[in-house]
């Protein structure tokens, strides 16, 4: 993947629930196969990474290898502190998801900011 940028994106996740989102990536435009490929990712706070880390994300190889799933199911953001926000949008925070290859050469692959939008309802 050395050809590769690294991507940047906002994430929005939604106080009550889950977040998923599928990956895939194209070099040259051929789909990267992620078979025997390992993913890590972490969102914090503060943009380094001494920082507690607020929670981490999982990732799922699928499609035959050519695509990702990564989730974050809501109890393990449940706790992050929201707010209080100006005008009540969302709370942000860092994150950034690494990839390693097989061979162990080790990479970004995306990163931005999660943001979580508080509900005010009580969910049941």
């Amino acid at each position: 993947l050395a050809k590769a940028m690294v991507a940047v994106r906002n994430l929005p996740f939604k106080q009550g629930e889950d977040f998923q989102e599928i990956l895939s990536v194209a070099i040259d435009g051929e789909l990267v196969n992620f078979t025997g490929y390992q993913f890590a990712g972490d969102c914090r706070a503060e943009q380094n990474q001494t920082s507690t880390i607020l929670f981490s994300f999982a990732f799922t190889v699928i499609e035959n290898g050519y695509a990702v799933q990564v989730d974050v199911p809501y109890e393990d953001f449940a706790d992050v502190p929201l707010g209080p926000t100006i005008d009540n949008i969302a709370s942000q925070f860092f994150y950034d998801y690494f990839i390693t290859e097989p061979g162990g050469f080790r990479e970004k692959l995306q990163k931005g900011m999660v943001s979580i939008d508080p509900a005010v309802t009580e969910l049941p």
